[in-house]
């Protein structure tokens, strides 16, 4: 599979990840607390220990998603860094003679 389908892949699964974390997040924090007034012990006909598991897996998923798109830009990230840090040969301060 070429590069770039891998990496519009995992992307897209990493921005699924993302939004299924922080959705059990939000629900988890606002509505199965009482926060916003709503004291039911489900939402969804999920408890607050299964939103809590799908939060908890959506993140890991989430990171080992995020790890290995910057593995797959390695190479990017290896080179832009040289860039900013290390001064091309060619270009020399000239000193002033005296």
């Amino acid at each position: 599979m070429p590069k770039v389908k891998t990496l519009y892949i995992i992307d897209l699964l990493a921005l699924i990840a993302f939004l299924v974390c922080a959705t059990g997040g939000y629900v988890i924090y606002f509505l199965l607390s009482g926060r916003l007034g709503f004291d039911g012990l489900e939402f969804l006909s999920l408890t607050r220990r299964n939103w809590a598991f799908i939060h908890q897996w959506a993140g890991h998923a989430f990171a080992l998603l995020v790890i290995t798109h910057f593995l797959m830009h390695w190479g990017w990230f290896i080179g832009t860094t040289k860039r900013f840090f290390v001064r091309p040969a060619d270009v020399k301060k000239s000193e002033p003679e005296s």
